[in-house]
C-alpha cells in the first residue's frame, strides 16, 4: 500500500487558491462501461468577498459500451466549461455554490483536506479534496445512485 501523502494545511482558502491553475479529470462512468478527461484551465477570481471558480477544457469521452457483438462508436471530444463560486459563511468558513446560487457542498482545507457530501436527486456525490503542496491539490468524487455511478478525480497545479 502506497503511503498517504503529506498534506498541506490551508489556513486562507482565498490566498490558496486565487490565479491559474491546469486541471486534469479522469472519469469513469461504471454504468455505462465508458471513460472520460476533461484538461483545461481552471481560474480562482476574487470578487465581491467571493472567489469564482471557472473552468474551460476539453472533455473527451468514449463511446458508450456497444451490445454484445457491436463495434464501439467513435470518441467525442467537446468544449466544456463550469462556474461554481466560493462563497464565505457567517461562522469563518467557505462553501461551493452552483453559479444559480444554490449549496453544492462546504469548503474547509485548514487541515489539509476535507470529505464534502451532495445529494442530486436520487444520486449522491461524495467527495474528498487533499491539498499536496503550494501548487497543487485533488478533488475526487464518488457518484452513486439509480441514476450514475461515477468515479471522477481531478488534479489542479499551478
Amino acid at each position: 500500500m502506497a503511503p498517504s501523502p503529506v498534506l498541506l494545511a490551508v489556513p486562507d482558502l482565498a490566498a490558496y487558491l486565487v490565479g491559474a491553475w491546469t486541471v486534469e479529470r479522469e472519469i469513469d462512468d461504471r454504468r455505462q462501461r465508458r471513460r472520460g478527461t476533461f484538461s483545461g484551465e481552471a481560474r480562482f477570481v476574487p470578487g465581491d468577498g467571493a472567489i469564482d471558480w471557472v473552468e474551460r477544457g476539453t472533455l473527451r469521452l468514449e463511446a458508450p459500451a456497444p451490445r454484445e457483438g457491436e463495434p464501439r462508436g467513435a470518441p467525442v471530444e467537446t468544449a466544456a466549461s463550469r462556474r461554481l463560486r466560493i462563497v464565505p459563511t457567517p461562522r469563518g468558513g467557505w462553501e461551493v455554490r452552483f453559479e444559480d446560487g444554490h449549496l453544492f457542498h462546504p469548503l474547509d482545507l485548514r487541515d489539509g483536506a476535507c470529505e464534502v457530501d451532495h445529494p442530486c436527486r436520487a444520486d449522491r456525490y461524495a467527495g474528498r479534496y487533499e491539498v499536496l503542496g503550494p501548487d497543487a491539490f485533488l478533488a475526487r468524487w464518488t457518484v452513486a445512485g439509480p441514476q450514475k455511478d461515477h468515479l471522477i478525480a481531478s488534479t489542479y497545479r499551478r
